[in-house]
């Protein structure tokens, strides 16, 4: 027999952080993107690196978050966005 759960539901506080957070982030990366020297060199791969770590940290977030719980015989599977993770239920 296989049942479905839904994930659990973010606070209300989560929900307004998270994408406040997510926009303050991104938009503080603009400062040192626009300050990359154009020339290509080790000055502009940090300038790039710098300018692109927090949004590629907010994405690898998002691909990972929990979207539904199944338990499925005598196994529990736990959906995201790409993947399952399968968990026997006799390890619990």
């Amino acid at each position: 027999m296989t049942r479905c759960f839904p994930a659990a539901q973010w606070s209300r506080s989560v929900q307004i952080a998270s994408p406040v957070g997510t926009v303050l982030v991104i938009r503080s990366r603009i400062g040192p993107y626009r300050a990359i020297p154009t020339a290509a060199g080790f000055s502009h791969g940090v300038g790039v690196t710098v300018a692109l770590l927090f949004p590629a940290i907010i994405l690898l977030g998002l691909r990972s978050s929990v979207s539904r719980y199944v338990v499925d015989g005598s196994d529990l599977l736990v959906r995201r966005l790409f993947w399952s993770t399968r968990i026997p239920l006799s390890r619990l």
